[in-house]
């Protein structure tokens, strides 16, 4: 309880991380008694005690990221991916007049730099209550890192302070591979026999790993695998190329001998 000493100084001692006003009723006494109608009570006075409000720094905890994540998947939600979510202090939180949100900010990515592409574009977003969200791009794999802070509206008058500590989150989204592909023209003719070796450029064509990343990053060999299916007539087969294969080269052309 504030006191009052004899030389009218006030004092008192703050409770941490509490703010508000209390209003006092305050009479002054002595001890010569009330004989002979007399008096030693004071008159009534009234005197209030504002604390102001210094906002304190909203927090979280982060939780293990459920997984894995593959390439294609369906937009992801995590509930409860930010936990221990408060505005500061007992007190901010049960008044809950401020109003929370959560930025990230994207910082690097891999491979080739996909960036904010790996979510179509759109930043992941964790909810007030701490779900995250994001809808991986079709087709790219990858990891981005972010950083992550609470903010609050209570403001910075006073000293007080409106972002919580940086945390990162790492988004991992694994890949899976997606067959090849490619075109076919019309092989080159005629081809009359006893002509030799025979060369066409751009016999296959479009030729693909499967996605734009995975031509991209160049990581996968191709090899086309070419088992014979006919040769009539008198079912020729291998012995139509001297008993070699015709083979097919990674970049665009058809050879046979």
């Amino acid at each position: 309880v504030p006191e009052v000493g004899v030389d009218g100084a006030l004092a008192f001692t703050m409770a941490p991380k509490l703010f508000g006003n209390a209003t006092f009723e305050i009479v002054l006494t002595d001890n010569g008694g009330v004989a002979r109608g007399g008096s030693g009570v004071s008159a009534l006075a009234r005197f209030t005690i504002v604390v102001e409000q210094v906002n304190h720094e909203p927090q979280y905890e982060l939780q293990p990221m459920d997984g894995p994540i593959w390439e294609d998947a369906a937009p992801f939600v995590q509930d409860g991916f930010a936990t221990n979510i408060t505005r500061g202090t007992d007190q901010e939180d049960a008044l809950g007049l401020q109003q929370l949100t959560f930025v990230l900010t994207l910082t690097k990515s891999s491979p080739l730099d996909v960036g904010l592409a790996l979510f179509g574009g759109v930043l992941p977003v964790v909810h007030p209550n701490g779900t995250l969200a994001f809808a991986p791009e079709q087709f790219l794999f990858g990891n981005a890192t972010f950083e992550m802070v609470l903010l609050d509206d209570g403001g910075t008058e006073r000293g007080g302070k409106g972002v919580s500590d940086v945390q990162l989150v790492i988004v991992e989204i694994l890949s899976v591979n997606h067959e090849p592909k490619f075109d076919l023209v019309a092989v080159a003719g005629p081809i009359w026999e006893d002509s030799g070796a025979f060369m066409q450029h751009g016999f296959a064509a479009n030729i693909t790993r499967g996605t734009d990343q995975e031509d991209a990053l160049m990581e996968q060999q191709l090899t086309f695998v070419m088992p014979p299916i006919e040769g009539p007539p008198l079912d020729m087969g291998l012995d139509l190329f001297d008993g070699a294969l015709p083979e097919m080269f990674q970049g665009d052309a058809f050879m046979g001998q």
